[in-house]
């Protein structure tokens, strides 16, 4: 294969790979834009997945899979915006309720409506564009057609303007007119339909197949890419194409033996020999042979089918006083995602 075709094989896998991340990231920049916050877009992509496929399965129509997880966002940003905007609920716990929620009744729903416990596959295909490079979905474009329409109307017009005042300055809006709770009602709905479609978009034409960790996080990755973008819809799409760009990367260098030779092997560049592995409690223990033959112990996440790559530094090791050998105790954080408040959150009429 050309560097040519490579790089066109990258950018086609990239650019799908950044549909879902950069709807859900707009739909919220139009929500935040408006004062409501929705950190359930992890819950509202999942359910929109689930419902897209299940829509394909019984219509064997793709179109009316993609469109049943756009309907299904909105019904959730309706609850959501009714909770945080008009009985003025916490919009962190309305949006943690909808994640907790996705996560039970995703799983079960599969299970009881199909019969299986890992994924379930579409009957049908969503057609797709041929290039000489691969397969590029219809929805890469209407991607970047919805920030760009998004960007002009948060600028350009009247909507837009009220859309600002009304999470900028709520007392204002009020002021001069704006059905404050309204609009932010709207615009809610609005956010959590795109994150809807993003997810049926994975689940009907991405993968062609549902599982409950289908999102993967894509949900809290749009919300960081929505501060990232500074709540612009141009630089939302920047941020989901970098996003895009990583995962389109790991895949590639997979199809890519002569990369992945290219690659040092990690064991070897330390020095190191890999002994074994145990089950220690809850957590998957890695036993290595340091090059001093003394063994060390990484501790590693336990669960799931996902692996992680530690590195160890042999000035960070403890002593056991049972084994006189030295035992490295990795700590894993999971990193905090940092929101900003939205201006005008408590606002409500009196």
């Amino acid at each position: 294969m050309s560097d040519l075709s490579q790089i066109g094989f990258l950018s086609i896998i990239s650019l799908n790979a950044m549909v879902p991340v950069a709807l859900a990231a707009l739909g919220e920049i139009f929500a935040e834009k408006a004062g409501v916050v929705n950190i359930g877009l992890e819950g509202v992509m999942l359910v929109g997945a689930w419902f897209g496929i299940y829509a394909t399965w019984l219509t064997f129509n793709p179109f009316v899979g993609i469109g049943m997880g756009f309907v299904l966002g909105a019904f959730f940003g309706l609850i959501h915006g009714y909770i945080s905007v008009y009985l003025k609920g916490d919009q962190i716990i309305s949006g943690v309720g909808i994640n907790l929620f996705a996560l039970g009744f995703v799983p079960f729903s599969i299970v009881a409506v199909w019969g299986v416990a890992g994924a379930f596959s579409s009957p049908v295909t969503f057609p797709l564009i041929l290039t000489p490079w691969g397969q590029l979905s219809y929805w890469v474009p209407i991607t970047f057609v919805v920030g760009v329409v998004l960007w002009y109307v948060l600028q350009k017009t009247r909507l837009g303007l009220n859309v600002r005042a009304t999470g900028e300055n709520p007392e204002a809006a009020d002021a001069v007119g704006i059905n404050v709770e309204r609009l932010r009602l709207f615009a809610t709905v609005f956010g959590s339909a795109l994150a809807g479609l993003a997810g049926s978009y994975m689940s009907v034409d991405l993968n062609g197949a549902i599982t409950k960790e289908i999102v993967a996080g894509r949900g809290f990755i749009a919300l960081a890419t929505v501060v990232f973008s500074g709540w612009n819809p141009l630089l939302g799409i920047v941020g989901a194409l970098v996003f895009g760009f990583a995962q389109g990367g790991s895949i590639w260098i997979s199809f890519n033996p002569a990369i992945r030779s290219a690659i040092p092997n990690v064991r070897h560049s330390l020095g190191c020999e890999v002994q074994g592995t145990e089950v220690c409690g809850d957590t998957l223990q890695t036993r290595v042979i340091l090059p001093s033959k003394s063994c060390c112990c990484a501790r590693g996440g336990g669960g799931g089918s996902s692996s992680r790559s530690v590195i160890i530094f042999p000035s960070e090791a403890k002593f056991s006083r049972s084994s006189r050998t030295p035992t490295h105790r990795v700590r894993t954080a999971i990193g905090s995602t940092l929101f900003r408040k939205a201006p005008g959150r408590g606002y409500g009429r009196e």
